[in-house]
């Protein structure tokens, strides 16, 4: 079986926005929503089960922005929030979500294998993109997540894994830098969606 990358992933569910408004109830198809956060990811899969997986949820800052999308499109819980990775434009927004709507899981790949670094960590991997403070910065962005997926249930998974999502074979390709297939990413957390059934808009 061929991998997507996230990429593509989001590339593809920017083709395949629906122009209803989400049913959690009774959809029929797979669909998938892209909320523009600004910087980072936060797309929205809804199952044919009605189940719905949100991958990523974007920075902290964008959090109004993605409940007002749940609250306009009758999103009224999140079955399987998946964490690609741990830095803030990813998963910023995900106790402000968590503290509004339920989140029934948490998937990732576990410990933060960055967390504690010192910023010269930190400068040596980001170059020009590194800002004064920056090792905190993240630690203190992980200790929130972490906080908001200790109140729920944590799926730890790795390359080769899947998210059981009914009617869909959602594959995690690569976690905490080992990946499933050759050729895939190899980031923390990343999946590979096929859905049974899709119509494009």
């Amino acid at each position: 079986m061929g991998c997507l990358p996230r990429a593509a992933l989001l590339l593809a569910a920017a083709m395949l926005v629906a122009a209803s408004p989400v049913n959690t109830n009774s959809t029929k198809e797979t669909r998938l929503y892209v909320v523009d956060v600004g910087l980072g990811n936060a797309a929205f899969v809804v199952a044919p089960s009605g189940e719905v997986m949100l991958l990523d949820t974007g920075p902290a800052r964008a959090a109004q922005r993605v409940l007002a999308f749940m609250g306009q499109n009758g999103i009224r819980k999140i079955d399987y929030l998946v964490a690609s990775h741990f830095e803030e434009d990813h998963i910023g927004a995900a106790a402000v979500i968590a503290g509004k709507v339920p989140i029934v899981r948490f998937v990732d790949h576990g410990q933060s294998v960055v967390y504690g670094k010192d910023d010269n960590w930190w400068k040596q991997r980001r170059g020009p993109w590194f800002r004064e403070g920056m090792s905190k910065q993240y630690d203190q962005s992980f200790d929130v997540y972490r906080a908001a997926r200790d109140k729920a249930r944590h799926i730890v998974v790795k390359a080769g894994d899947r998210v059981p999502i009914a009617a869909l074979d959602v594959v995690v390709v690569s976690a905490a830098g080992r990946a499933a297939c050759r050729g895939c990413p190899c980031t923390d957390a990343d999946v590979s969606l096929h859905p049974k059934r899709c119509r494009f808009l």
